[in-house]
Order: C-alpha cells, then structure tokens, then sequence
C-alpha cells in the first residue's frame, strides 16, 4: 500500500491534558487533526471508493477536559479562564473539514456526520465504591495497595444498603 509513510505519525497519548499539559494539547490536537485530514483527502481524492470514511476522536477528549472552562452551569466551572472557546474554536475547526470534504466530492455523493455520543456537563453526585466498601470495612488498604474483597458479612450488608 502506498500510502505507508503518511501512518508514521501516530497520536502521541502521552500528551493527554492534565493539568499542567493544557496549552501544549491544544496544539498537538490541532497538528493531529490536520495529519488525519491530509491523509483522509488524500486518500479520497487518490483512489475510488463506493464507501469512505474518516474517524476524528480529539473532539472526545477535548469536550472532556474542557467543558468545564466551557459550560457556566457546570459546576466545577472556572470563570475568567482563557480556554472558554476551546470546544467552540474546534467544532468551528471541524466544520471546515467537512466543508473541504463535501467540496472535493461530486453532487452524486452523500456525505453523513455521525457521533458516537453527545456531551455535557459532568455529573456531580457520584458515588466512589472501593470507598463505600473501604469505610465498612470490606476492602483495606495494605503497603498502598487495595486487598481482596472479604466475604460480606450479615452486618455488613446492612451497611452497604444504606
């Protein structure tokens, strides 16, 4: 297969935004969009397809670890924060794309744009259950390191419907 080299790039997840690693993802998930949109137009207009498609996946992580700099109803929403148009400047991005691919295909040709899901704000009552079961006593915690679950005793149960 021919097209081998453009591969080589591959997305880089030790750049995963963390706290500190903000400034430097955005840019890396723009570079990254733009290597997979230069091979997927390649590769469309180089060769004949009955189907083609193009997977995006920086959008996921980006609404992630963005929303809330984004979304002023979340409540972990950070005012007066420079990444507020962060989601909005990549869906702008992606809109683009569509349209340079829509632009490079023929009035024959159907173009659909799917998502595997949707997003929002992030849920606020959760419940962490290694520490549910840690507080009662099911699992402990040894040399750093979660032991075994114990057998649930009588009592035990009582605690864990609460």
């Amino acid at each position: 297969f021919p097209y081998t080299t453009l591969f080589r790039s591959r997305w880089d997840l030790d750049h995963f935004p963390g706290r500190r690693e903000k400034d430097a993802y955005i840019d890396l998930a723009k570079k990254q969009i733009e290597r997979e949109t230069k091979i997927a137009m390649q590769l469309l207009k180089e060769l004949e397809w009955d189907l083609f498609f193009v997977s995006f996946g920086e959008l996921d992580i980006l609404q992630y670890s963005y929303w809330n700099y984004y979304d002023e109803g979340d409540p972990t929403y950070r005012a007066n924060n420079r990444y507020k148009r962060v989601i909005p400047e990549f869906y702008q991005l992606y809109d683009e794309i569509i349209a340079r691919f829509v632009a490079t295909t023929d009035a024959d040709t159907t173009t659909i744009v799917v998502s595997d899901h949707g997003i929002g704000s992030r849920p606020v009552n959760l419940v962490n259950l290694n520490e549910s079961l840690r507080e009662i006593g099911m699992i402990t915690i040894q040399n750093g390191k979660k032991s075994a679950i114990r057998s649930v005793s009588p009592s035990a149960r009582l605690k864990l419907s609460y």
